[in-house]
């Protein structure tokens, strides 16, 4: 009974399910651009103190990203400050400014530039030059305010958003 019901299921399967016989077969993969940055947002905390050895100038995070894009699109990273005010209230944009290097401790897979900068008029600058369609990039970005000595004592703080634009 079993080699007869094996026998029935093979004729069935064969009857039900025909094999191909035109030589147009196609097969598409559809690979849609994404891509996902790490932290989103950056808390930024200064301080400028009248004893120097208390000052804290700089904020360093560890910035990673994966994308891929379509053939012949490039990738931007980001950033946008939000707010920055110190003990007097709102401070200029272009007083933040950031350096980048890659982050040798993280495996990446593709080929990339950590930038440096200061921020424009708009707020916006771009913290790294990707060079491929897809993979894993990572930069430690270092926050700094721009000529410290001029602004006074206190606290400054403020947030940095950061974004992948697929283009």
């Amino acid at each position: 009974m079993g080699i007869l019901a094996c026998a029935a299921s093979i004729l069935w399967l064969t009857l039900a399910f025909p094999a191909q016989r035109s030589a147009d077969t196609r097969l598409q993969v559809v690979v849609e651009p994404d891509g996902i940055v790490e932290p989103q947002q950056i808390t930024l905390h200064f301080r400028r103190d009248t004893d120097p050895t208390r000052n804290v100038l700089e904020h360093t995070e560890l910035v990673t990203a994966k994308f891929r894009v379509r053939p012949g699109a490039s990738v931007r990273l980001l950033a946008r400050p939000i707010s920055l005010t110190g003990p007097h209230g709102e401070i200029d944009l272009a007083a933040l400014s950031w350096k980048g290097t890659a982050a040798t401790f993280v495996r990446t897979t593709n080929a990339f530039n950590c930038t440096s900068g200061t921020f424009d008029e708009e707020g916006v600058g771009e913290l790294a030059d990707i060079q491929t369609r897809a993979g894993v990039m990572a930069c430690l970005v270092t926050f700094s305010l721009n000529n410290m000595e001029r602004l006074p004592a206190g606290v400054y703080s403020g947030s940095v958003a950061l974004s992948l634009r697929l283009e």
